[in-house]
């Protein structure tokens, strides 16, 4: 036997006294198992030919609007635009000549508010009609123009920069350690000068190419191993040292 200390506890005593005996738990699941088959409803699984297929969910492509679209809706406003002239100038015709009668009539004031007025209405209403529809396709125009210069800076944006990647490769490809030293000529500018295979200190002298073939002497002040990336100068720039004395 078990205490009813729940609510499916006490489904199951059928005496009322408190507690659940094996024989009623059997017998309340006969009741149920019976109420479930006279019941009208079918809680079987349906047979798998009867099923129905689930609705496929097509992904959803982003629409991308190019300058070739833009264009050809550009072409088709300037249709709509003439079509819109021609509309509204024929159905003008009438309206216009009723405008012309009225008005055209000596002394008649009351013609000319009762017909006049109202026909010249008319011609407005109907070429306000007949371009409303180019100005909503304007409109749009400008509106798809803006979105796709909007996503062309976005891509611009997300795209890495040519010159970086660029500057990036070479670095990574070049880890040559370059001798580079600082020579003095007569005056006191230091230029700087690949060491090449020939190695010097600061003091020595050296002959460097200056100029269009020629060389001459200098004064090492300076010697330093440099990166690519880190020299002073731009190494590809350099000329090289020529010998020492």
């Amino acid at each position: 036997m078990s205490k009813d200390n729940d609510f499916f506890d006490s489904l199951f005593d059928l005496d009322g006294d408190g507690k659940t005996t094996p024989d009623e738990e059997f017998i309340s699941f006969m009741i149920m198992d019976q109420v479930m088959k006279s019941s009208e409803h079918d809680y079987s699984p349906a047979p798998k030919k009867h099923r129905e297929p689930l609705p496929k969910i097509e992904p959803k492509v982003p629409e991308v609007i190019t300058e070739s679209y833009i264009k050809s809706r550009e072409n088709s406003l300037v249709i709509l635009c003439l079509l819109s002239i021609v509309v509204a100038a024929v159905l003008s015709i009438i309206p216009a000549v009723f405008a012309w009668a009225a008005f055209s009539v000596e002394d008649g004031t009351g013609v000319q508010l009762i017909i006049g007025v109202p026909a010249i209405g008319i011609i407005v209403a109907i070429w306000i009609a007949a371009f409303s529809g180019v100005a909503e396709e304007s409109d749009r125009i400008d509106k798809l123009r803006g979105k796709m210069n909007r996503d062309r800076a976005e891509k611009a944006k997300s795209l890495p920069n040519p010159e970086v990647v660029t500057l990036q490769k070479t670095e990574k490809a070049d880890k040559t350690v370059y001798t580079v030293c600082g020579v003095k000529f007569k005056d006191d500018r230091i230029y700087n000068y690949l060491t090449g295979k020939v190695k010097v200190k600061v003091g020595d002298t050296v002959i460097v190419p200056v100029g269009y073939g020629e060389e001459v002497s200098a004064t090492v002040v300076s010697v330093g191993k440099y990166l690519k990336s880190s020299a002073h100068y731009p190494i590809e720039k350099m000329k090289t040292v020529r010998r020492k004395l």
